[in-house]
């Protein structure tokens, strides 16, 4: 699993991945190319949550695999509350 966080950067580095591509449950696939063994993923429209991606060696998947994208404090109103769903409903 990788952990991350929206309005920032993952780097996912493979030797042999030519893409990887990322989809959240709402959310449509997006594809990322590899350039000289990383792909960049921008977090800055992900929402809080988990993400599955694979890695790619052209047509064929060589890796699956979970995003965590957490919160960025940086980026929240003064009305977020950083209590899990269950923390609140307790």
């Amino acid at each position: 699993m990788i952990i991350g966080y929206d309005h920032s950067q993952i780097v996912i580095n493979s030797k042999s991945a030519t893409q990887a591509v990322v989809k959240g449950e709402t959310e449509s696939p997006i594809v990322y190319t590899f350039e000289h063994g990383k792909a960049i993923i921008d977090t800055a429209d992900y929402t809080p949550g988990e993400y599955v991606y694979q890695l790619f060696k052209g047509d064929s998947v060589i890796l699956q695999d979970v995003i965590e994208i957490k919160q960025n404090l940086k980026y929240v109103s003064s009305a977020y509350n950083p209590k899990s769903k269950n923390r609140i409903i307790l």
